[in-house]
């Protein structure tokens, strides 16, 4: 690999995802441990409505590219460096961000009210780098590219398979919670639903504290 430069050091295979997380929580793994709490949680909806069905858990996925150029290893870095996602005055190569809600339905009994029909909703919103070869590109030059864009997809997409966890895990806990009031059950829910965002939100930390936010896996360029 050539000499480092300063701006090599600082962009060097950064990868890292911002999960916003029950609609209103932004935390940043990695980035602001142990997070910050805010807000509510969950849209209820109270009265033994009915939900339209759905699948109980349910992904949507919004792929987002930045156009790269350059005709030289460098010149590629400098262009991700001016067009790739900034986040608290860092620049990463790829940034994924979920923000999960959720909606249940209250059901009265006779001394409680119990969840039920609990449906979770995880976006997803991935940016990542694209790069056009021109027609005489080197190969060497493609083959490090297509390594690389494949490393780095395949770490945004880990971050993907976690929140998608942490939804199911949401859901599983939620669907048939009950106390003795509606207030009371909600007040449960929204305790359970912060204690899962922090698992999760460890969760992701730890993968890109063991991934080096995706260096280890080939998310680096260019390419030692």
């Amino acid at each position: 690999m050539p000499e480092t430069s300063p701006l090599l050091a600082r962009l060097l295979g950064l990868a890292a995802v911002t999960v916003l997380v029950l609609a209103v929580l932004l935390v940043r793994p990695g980035l602001l441990p142990g997070g910050r709490a805010g807000g509510l949680i969950a849209e209820s909806v109270a009265g033994g409505g009915v939900v339209a069905p759905s699948p109980p858990v349910r992904t949507r996925v919004d792929e987002r590219t930045y156009a790269v150029t350059g005709a030289r290893a460098d010149e590629i870095l400098a262009s991700m460096d001016a067009a790739a996602p900034r986040t608290d005055g860092e620049t990463f190569f790829g940034l994924t961000i979920t923000q999960l809600s959720f909606r249940y339905v209250h059901r009265a009994e006779a001394d409680s009210c119990r969840l039920r029909n609990v449906q979770v909703t995880l976006d997803v919103s991935v940016a990542l780098p694209a790069w056009t070869p021109a027609p005489d590109a080197p190969y060497a030059l493609r083959r490090d590219w297509a390594r690389f864009d494949g490393s780095l997809r395949r770490h945004e997409d880990r971050h993907r398979v976690l929140a998608e966890g942490g939804a199911e895990r949401v859901r599983a806990e939620l669907d048939g919670l009950a106390g003795p009031t509606c207030a009371e059950a909600d007040a449960e829910a929204r305790r359970r639903a912060e204690r899962l965002r922090i698992e999760t939100d460890a969760a992701h930390r730890r993968y890109d504290d063991e991934t080096g936010h995706g260096r280890t896996q080939g998310a680096v360029w260019p390419l030692r």
